[in-house]
C-alpha cells in the first residue's frame, strides 16, 4: 500500500511521493540529488473531535464567564 510523504533533497527541494512506508530515499526529480523522507508533524488533540466535546467546553465556557462577570460586577 502507497502512502503520501514529503521528500526533501541537501538543494532544498521538497517534493510528495507516493512510497511504500518504509521507503526512506529517493532521487529528486528536480535536481537528480537524494531525497530523505521527512519527519512528519507531530498530531495532538487536547479533545475528542466528535462535536458532542466540543459543544460540552462552550457550554462551560459561558457558564465559566457568566460566573467571571457575576463576581466583577
Amino acid at each position: 500500500m502507497l502512502r503520501a510523504f514529503d521528500f526533501k533533497c541537501k538543494n532544498g527541494h521538497v517534493e510528495e511521493r507516493f512510497v511504500k512506508p518504509g521507503t526512506k530515499e529517493e532521487e529528486c526529480r528536480i535536481c537528480g540529488e537524494p531525497s530523505f523522507k521527512q519527519m512528519p508533524a507531530p498530531r495532538s488533540w487536547t479533545e475528542k473531535h466528535n462535536g458532542v466535546t466540543s459543544d460540552n467546553w462552550v457550554k462551560k465556557r459561558e457558564s465559566h464567564m457568566a460566573r467571571e462577570r457575576k463576581a466583577n460586577s
